[in-house]
């Protein structure tokens, strides 16, 4: 099956997934937009930005360690590196899960009192941070499933789960009326739900590399690895908690610095944008992969031509997309939520501009790990809290989140992603030339 054929039936499969966690993600912020107040759907939103602290301190890179070094071990029919490699992420992600766990029952009560002086969301932080503590494992889980081309499968968790908290919302409005704490409690089932999906699939994806008995209980094949290994960890792990901290770490600072009001409008443009960035994930995960093997083979000319098309197609569709949203945004909002939240259209309108061009330039983090520069990239990230801070010294508020997030993705494209597709053009030139000789 050619690249592009296994490309457009993977993406075909994540945008039907996609689609279904789409809705499901649109159904809850209608859901409780409708049925919540603007003060307690604040509330909301600052105990699913802990959460979001949990995910990023859990955001271990796992996945694009399982793309880096799974394809070299498989070129090499070392079946026994890879199975070494799986052992040592589980030991890694047991151990962070379990911390984790100490770190939720310890620092909810903390937060909730010396942050928020609330000592009422002590007990909402918890029952989300225990829903979560084993999410380190679903990167694990996608890695392995995105690999072995069952892409379809890695739909499930998300699917079932996204599905389950508007099911529940809407249950709870029936039976007795919506309130924050039945909220959270069903958004936690939801979250709780993913996670163990995730771990029955990882089980089931690892259950062939038993068959070594004993040895794979031994790191000894990974010997003269440790070096990338921790490499590759370390930077995309670094990156990871980089790219998404601007984001969670500008909603924790509003929460405290700003208004609940502030807050709410932050939190329903990012659900509004949810689109963008289950596309991102869904496109992500059909198209890294493909990148990855590409780049391992050595096939620059091919890997360029299939750089260009996919920037030519999704630049396309970003930019329907950004000319869509002034004409449907309004409408939409009026019809499903409060007018209140008209207010939070200009700052959806930026998100959407910051996604798509992530969503454009997604290709280039998977080249940049294949080529061990994602710490220039980190690098760019991290100018993110430069600009976060100068937001809060200048008065943050909803927009100046957005505006923040979208100064950071202009500086990666164009002082990273950029730079590195000429750098991979050079390249391509240079193969074709010896290929001549």
């Amino acid at each position: 099956m050619s690249i592009v054929r296994r490309v457009k039936i993977n993406a075909g499969i994540g945008m039907v997934g996609g689609v279904v966690i789409i809705l499901a993600a649109m159904g809850k912020a209608v859901i409780l937009g409708r049925y919540l107040d603007l003060e307690s759907f604040g509330y909301y939103i600052i105990c699913l930005n802990a959460v979001s602290i949990i995910k990023l301190i859990l955001s271990i890179g796992f996945e694009p360690t399982l793309l880096r070094f799974i394809p070299e071990f498989e070129a090499e029919k070392a079946d026994h590196k890879v199975a070494s490699l799986l052992i040592l992420l589980i030991y890694i992600a047991s151990a962070i899960s379990l911390l984790t766990i100490g770190l939720v029952f310890f620092g909810s009560d903390w937060a909730a009192e010396m942050v928020y002086a609330n000592p009422t969301l002590a007990i909402l932080f918890k029952i989300m941070g225990f829903a979560t503590c084993a999410h380190v494992f679903s990167g694990i889980s996608v890695g392995l499933l995105r690999l072995a081309n069952k892409f379809h499968l890695a739909q499930i968790p998300p699917i079932v789960g996204g599905v389950m908290v508007p099911l529940l919302l809407v249950y709870l409005e029936i039976t007795g009326g919506l309130k924050l704490e039945s909220a959270i409690i069903a958004t936690a089932i939801g979250e709780a739900l993913t996670i163990l999906l995730f771990l029955i699939l990882m089980v089931s994806c690892t259950r062939s590399f038993w068959s070594f008995g004993g040895r794979i209980l031994s790191l000894k094949p990974l010997q003269g690895h440790f070096g990338e290994l921790r490499n590759t960890l370390g930077q995309t792990s670094l990156f990871g908690i980089l790219n998404g901290g601007s984001e969670v770490g500008g909603v924790f600072l509003l929460g405290i610095f700003g208004s609940k009001t502030q807050v709410a409008l932050a939190g329903m443009a990012v659900s509004l944008s949810r689109p963008l960035t289950v596309l991102q994930s869904s496109l992500g995960s059909a198209v890294n992969p493909e990148v990855s093997r590409l780049y391992a083979k050595g096939e620059m000319g091919h890997l360029l031509t299939f750089l260009k098309r996919y920037i030519r197609t999704v630049g396309v569709l970003v930019c329907l997309g950004i000319l869509v949203v002034p004409i449907l945004g309004p409408l939409s909002i009026n019809f499903f939520l409060r007018p209140a939240y008209l207010e939070a259209l200009p700052v959806f309108m930026v998100l959407v501009i910051s996604y798509g061009l992530t969503l454009v330039f997604q290709p280039f983090l998977a080249v940049a790990i294949m080529r061990g520069e994602v710490g220039r990239r980190n690098m760019l990230v991290s100018f993110r809290f430069i600009y976060l801070g100068i937001a809060v010294w200048l008065g943050i508020d909803a927009m100046a989140i957005a505006i923040v997030l979208l100064i950071g993705n202009l500086s990666v494209r164009f002082l990273n992603d950029l730079p590195l597709y000429n750098r991979l053009k050079k390249l391509a030139n240079h193969s074709k030339n010896l290929q001549a000789v």
